[in-house]
């Protein structure tokens, strides 16, 4: 991860990947430390989310996009699926090179609400899910 700093009549900008981001932005976005301004905690955040039902209810189709807010933890651990949580159990949808996700699958009982988490799972499987984003809820519309 290669960023410049420029010192530009007492204002600092941060140059990474090509683009400039003034000093506050770089350094809640991990790339440049100033004091007073708090880091990101989470690397990502869920945005775009839809949830929505079929006309006869058996099917749930969710999608929605992440935004990096953290830049370094993105680039040491990507996320790879989002953790998608219902009344009726668990499932992973996978994210594209975009941070796209889309998943359709069948539920048992009307769900009102989803809850979503990005992160990743190790190489043994789905055993372990490392999460990188907060606990968002979403409603689910008809």
């Amino acid at each position: 991860m290669k960023t410049q700093v420029i010192n530009d009549h007492d204002k600092i900008i941060v140059v990474y990947n090509g683009k400039s981001y003034p000093a506050n932005q770089a350094s809640k976005l991990g790339l440049y430390p100033q004091s007073g301004v708090k880091e990101n905690r989470w690397t990502y955040k869920l945005t775009n989310v839809k949830a929505k039902r079929s006309k006869s209810g058996k099917t749930l189709k969710v999608s929605g996009k992440l935004v990096v807010t953290n830049i370094p933890l993105s680039v040491f651990t990507p996320a790879k699926k989002v953790k998608i949580t219902t009344k009726n159990g668990i499932k992973y949808a996978k994210l594209t090179k975009k941070l796209t996700f889309k998943k359709t699958f069948k539920i048992k009982k009307k769900v009102k609400k989803v809850t979503l988490r990005a992160g990743y799972t190790g190489k043994t499987g789905l055993k372990a899910f490392t999460v990188l984003s907060a606990n968002k809820s979403f409603k689910v519309t008809k």
